[in-house]
């Protein structure tokens, strides 16, 4: 995406921190080390400690706790395959993408590969009054020790740690797409009200995109809890415990369509508005076998 927007001509800034907003009747822009930048309009998409979303709403951010913590991270695969302990992960990676899961009680691990093994990333998630648990009767050696200490010896230390380690609330793994949806939307809205109408067009965004974003917000704690609550005795029974739900509503929309749609009727979610677990998507009746093969999401 990056690559595609430079060829569009797309001026892109990275490394450059938004440290204010200002807004005029005809115009809007940001602050960038100093610089303050005009723009027909802004969109403030800078993830879950948005400046711009305070200065738009007036309110700040307030946490909610799931009862779960969790860890993830991404692995070099050229290191995973050098190493015969790990490089059974990247088996028959060239054919197909896959995850792979280990499932304790209040304890879930999985591991993704995506792009035919260019990939590799990791998951774990346990409840959150739990957290030293995983320590008892773990005996990787201390070969095994000294060889990650090793590893991260040039690592710069942080000195405060609390602010980096959070609890997060990605239950439906939808924040890539609806991202992307988000931008589509208003890019199209832009595209046919022209600069003369911006105010009209950004109304036309929210007006689409608020329920849709907004059911599956609140879906998430659903997802969480039937994924998280799920224990080695039900899998021995079902499977299907562990399956990430892929309602057709969300996983066969196409937002372009949709947007451009005349005349337009919202029909972007359930009639009623309520998220339920679904497996009805398109893609699920394309799965070879049992086990997930997982999709490479773009992240913003």
């Amino acid at each position: 995406m990056y690559e595609h927007a430079c060829e569009l001509g797309v001026g892109i800034r990275l490394n450059s921190p938004v440290t204010g907003y200002w807004e005029t009747d005809y115009e809007g822009g940001v602050v960038v080390h100093g610089e303050r930048i005009a723009a027909d309009c802004v969109f403030c998409a800078e993830g879950v400690h948005s400046k711009g979303r305070e200065k738009i709403t007036g309110e700040q951010l307030v946490s909610w706790e799931t009862g779960w913590s969790a860890f993830r991270g991404c692995l070099n695969t050229d290191a995973v395959a050098a190493d015969p302990a790990t490089r059974w992960a990247l088996d028959n990676a060239e054919e197909y993408d896959q995850t792979v899961g280990w499932v304790s009680d209040d304890i879930h691990f999985a591991l993704w590969r995506g792009r035919k093994g260019k990939e590799l990333f990791w998951y774990c998630t346990h409840e959150a009054q739990n957290e030293y648990a995983a320590e008892e009767g773990w005996d990787g050696g201390t070969d095994v020790v000294e060889n990650v200490l090793d590893t991260i010896k040039d690592w710069p230390v942080r000195p405060q740690l609390e602010p980096l380690i959070r609890k997060g609330k990605g239950g439906c793994g939808q924040g890539a797409s609806q991202a992307i949806e988000d931008g589509a939307v208003l890019a199209i809205a832009l595209e046919l009200s022209g600069k003369q109408d911006v105010p009209l067009a950004l109304s036309v965004g929210v007006a689409i995109r608020h329920a849709r974003a907004s059911v599956i917000q609140r879906g998430a704690p659903l997802v969480l809890r039937s994924m998280m609550r799920t224990t080695c005795k039900d899998l021995r029974k079902d499977l299907s415990g562990v399956t990430p739900p892929h309602p057709s509503w969300i996983f066969d929309h196409d937002c372009q369509e949709y947007t451009y749609r005349k005349p337009y009727t919202p029909s972007n979610v359930p009639a009623d508005g309520v998220y339920r677990l679904e497996y009805n998507s398109r893609n699920a009746e394309k799965r070879p076998d049992p086990v997930e093969k997982s999709v490479s999401l773009l992240t913003t």
